[in-house]
């Protein structure tokens, strides 16, 4: 067994720390169940993040950021291998929708249930 792995119990497993994994951890944390986070690469603070481009890809881009889709056109798909997933490396910033495009969504795409302001800014006051 690896140095930097032990044996700990726990209710769940949560495969990843980006996006979806941090936030299956706050849902089922805040249920009182125990969690073990598993991520791919390091836990790279800022201060410990290379400042040259080819290190700092190598710590925290699953293979150098050279992955592509697999189709006709093909797309770089960039995905992080470090504590907080590709939300680490992508910038993850997530704005409010603001209140035309809000508007827009309702009016002229029929989505009044799925923007619905009360809601939504519920949903952001959590994120």
């Amino acid at each position: 067994m690896s140095p930097a792995l032990h044996e700990a119990d726990a209710d769940y497993v949560v495969i990843g720390t980006g996006a979806g994994g941090a936030t299956a951890a706050r849902v089922l944390s805040e249920a009182g169940l125990s969690l073990v986070l598993l991520e791919e690469g390091p836990d790279l603070q800022a201060k410990d993040r290379p400042r040259d481009a080819l290190s700092a890809m190598r710590l925290s881009f699953r293979d150098m950021g050279t992955m592509a889709t697999n189709s006709r056109t093909p797309f770089p798909v960039l995905q992080g291998r470090l504590v907080g997933g590709s939300t680490a490396i992508n910038s993850g910033i997530i704005w409010r929708l603001p209140d035309d495009v809000r508007e827009v969504w309702r009016e002229q795409h029929g989505l009044s249930d799925l923007v619905e302001d009360r809601a939504l800014d519920r949903i952001f006051e959590t994120i």
